[in-house]
């Protein structure tokens, strides 16, 4: 399950560089979020032998992504770490950052204010 992992992570990559000038950015972020579902679901099945070691090679693949892309994922990346290593989220998120890659939002989404900052 590794593999389909790995896929999915690229997908997630994929759609995260073509959130600049997406006129409809939240649909665009909820496939994203779709996406990290299914790679969530995939790293818990009993084939995945270490999920920290699989999370450890996107960090390496987030390395060769453009800066907007690392800009982007690195938040979701580094919650998804901090909980495949036993760590909660709380109300605030999560100790270095963390974020949830949820596709749905109140407000505004915080991918949203990802494509902002440049």
């Amino acid at each position: 399950m590794d593999a389909v992992a790995q896929r999915t992570f690229a997908t997630v990559t994929r759609l995260a560089g073509r959130l600049d000038r997406n006129p409809r950015p939240l649909s665009m972020i909820k496939d994203m979020a779709y996406a990290w579902r299914h790679m969530v679901f995939y790293l818990s099945l009993p084939g995945v032998v270490d999920p920290g070691g699989v999370i450890d090679r996107f960090h390496a693949d987030l390395v060769d992504a453009p800066e907007p892309v690392r800009r982007r994922v690195a938040p979701a990346l580094v919650g998804l770490g901090y909980v495949a290593a036993g760590g909660q989220f709380t109300d605030e998120g999560t100790p270095a950052g963390g974020r949830r890659l949820l596709g749905w939002t109140t407000g505004r989404h915080w991918l949203q204010d990802a494509v902002a900052a440049r």
